[in-house]
């Protein structure tokens, strides 16, 4: 078997999983610590990722016979040099998704041998087929009790050096996993102190929450109050709750919270700054922003008019801008903009609100 990326998440488990069940195990490695450490997993052959040569190098070992499955994870040329070392029969388990993003070409050469090709996405089986899923989570978990697989190795970053992590990364540095903690104990004891203060908010201050009658909004306007804050204002463009909502307003009002709805549209100055105004005048002074609008309007990209870009685009961008100069000389405790993960996975109709984003 074939395993690329050895030094890799999923590399350490394949060889884990290979090794139990008997397989002899070609591996590649970026470096001579990554390859070292492939062999101590238990690796039969270890070879070099960063060149193609290691497909020669595995018909020469195996007397030009070749290996019976292949666990991919590279892409461009290397799938075909993969192709080369198949043995009749043989699998192809690929796991990249670069080549399928890009529509790359293959031959249909390889396969006059009766080899299977398995594109592997683990995100749709969870979604298609969750009994499957459940399954196979079962059948590893009971490996792991069992002492066949182990906790791979990890890199620990505190989440306020996330950006030294995606550069590790992006260095192909690690071996095993990286990992951006917010506990406290990966903290330095200066920080450890500070990280253990509770936010308290003021409670003779008022804190406006965009988008604060949509689900995100409003439990964020519940997360302020949970901190201390008594005075919400709740900005929307429709200004009507919805029945849930509204009810749940009732509620923290027959509490004591003061949660003041109002009506405007973010992407309009003047609208906004009469909200922005009103705290200060008839509120309380503004203690913070949280900057949850957005508006939805999906279509796939090449039919999406400007419209639709400009639609969605303009409450978070322009509204943010609009928020900025209302409030830039006022001692704010924080301001918000909220964002998505569809920014770092994107989404299909969605390319306007993953650029918003």
């Amino acid at each position: 078997m074939l395993i690329h990326g050895a030094a890799g998440g999923v590399g350490i488990a394949a060889i884990q999983l290979a090794y139990h069940l008997g397989a002899e195990i070609f591996a590649t490695a970026g470096n001579d610590e990554k390859r070292d450490f492939a062999y101590l997993l238990g690796s039969h052959h270890v070879l070099d990722s960063r060149s193609l040569k290691y497909a020669d190098e595995i018909m020469e070992i195996t007397n030009g016979e070749g290996i019976d499955v292949v666990l991919n994870s590279l892409a461009g040329e290397a799938i075909n040099r993969n192709f080369s070392v198949l043995k009749p029969f043989g699998r192809f388990l690929e796991l990249g998704k670069r080549d399928y993003y890009e529509n790359s070409k293959i031959g249909l050469r390889p396969f006059r041998n009766n080899i299977s090709y398995f594109g592997i996405d683990a995100d749709q089986l969870m979604a298609e087929k969750p009994e499957l899923t459940q399954r196979l989570f079962r059948q590893m978990m009971q490996l792991f009790n069992e002492g066949v697989l182990n906790p791979m190795p990890y890199r620990v970053f505190r989440a306020d050096h996330v950006q030294e992590a995606f550069g590790y990364m992006q260095q192909s540095k690690q071996i095993g996993k990286i990992v951006v903690s917010f506990d406290n104990h990966h903290l330095e004891p200066e920080s450890q102190m500070m990280a253990h203060e509770p936010l308290t908010l003021n409670p003779d201050r008022s804190y406006l929450v965009t988008g604060g009658l949509g689900g995100f909004g409003f439990r964020t306007a519940e997360w302020l109050i949970e901190k201390g804050s008594v005075h919400l204002v709740l900005l929307s463009r429709s200004g009507v709750p919805a029945p849930d909502i509204e009810a749940r307003i009732e509620d923290l009002r027959s509490d004591g919270i003061e949660i003041y709805v109002r009506t405007a549209d973010v992407t309009d100055f003047e609208q906004l700054k009469a909200v922005v105004d009103e705290t200060g005048a008839s509120l309380p002074p503004l203690g913070g922003i949280c900057h949850a609008a957005a508006v939805i309007d999906d279509a796939v990209l090449a039919n999406m008019s400007v419209e639709q870009f400009d639609q969605v685009m303009a409450p978070k961008v322009q509204g943010a801008r609009h928020l900025h100069r209302l409030t830039e000389s006022l001692p704010l405790d924080f301001f918000i903009l909220y964002s998505s993960v569809t920014t770092y996975l994107g989404n299909p109709g969605q390319a306007n609100y993953v650029a918003a984003n």
